[in-house]
C-alpha cells in the first residue's frame, strides 16, 4: 500500500493509517499492536487469535510493563488492554501512552464497565470496550472495526 499521499497527521508512527483515510485495508501483519493483561489465559487467548490471524504483536503482564514496552519497542497502531491490574490499571495505561504521544485506538477488555475516566473515547469511537467474558472473535470483530472492512 502506498502512504506516500496520505498527510502523516492521519498515520501512526508505524505507518499504519486507517481505511477511512486510505480507501484499503492494511494487512494485519503491518499492524502493530501492544497486547497488555495480568491474566495469564486470557493473554495467552488473546495472543493466540492475534497470531493466528497475522498481526504482529508484543505481550505485557501489567500496565507498567506495557508502559516500558511501548517505550522500548514501539510505536505500536493499536493498544489492547486489561483494565483491572497491579502496578498500573489499563486506564491509566492509556492515558500515559496519550501523553506519551500515542493517538491511536485502544481496546480496554475487562469484566469491570467502569471507565468512567475513559468515557469520552470511548465515546469518539477512539476507544473500545469488549468485556469479559468474550469469545475470541469479539476480538477480530473489534480490530476489523477499526482497521476497516
Amino acid at each position: 500500500m502506498n502512504l506516500n499521499h496520505v498527510k502523516s497527521a492521519n498515520r501512526s508512527r508505524s505507518g499504519f493509517v486507517p481505511k477511512i483515510v486510505t480507501g484499503e485495508k492494511p494487512s494485519p501483519e503491518n499492524i502493530r499492536i501492544l497486547l497488555v493483561e495480568d491474566d495469564e489465559m486470557v493473554r495467552a487467548l488473546v495472543a493466540t487469535v492475534l497470531r493466528e490471524a497475522g498481526y504482529q504483536f508484543v505481550e505485557a503482564a501489567d500496565g507498567l510493563e506495557g508502559h516500558e514496552r511501548y517505550g522500548d519497542q514501539g510505536p505500536f497502531d493499536i493498544v489492547i488492554t486489561d483494565i483491572l491490574m497491579p502496578r498500573l490499571s489499563g486506564v491509566e495505561l492509556a492515558f500515559r501512552l496519550v501523553e506519551d504521544g500515542y493517538d491511536g485506538p485502544v481496546i480496554f477488555i475487562s469484566a469491570y464497565a467502569d471507565i468512567a475516566r475513559a468515557n469520552d473515547h470511548v465515546r469518539q469511537g477512539r476507544w473500545h470496550l469488549i468485556k469479559k467474558p468474550f469469545l475470541p472473535q469479539s476480538v477480530l470483530k473489534t480490530l476489523d472495526m477499526i482497521v476497516g472492512s
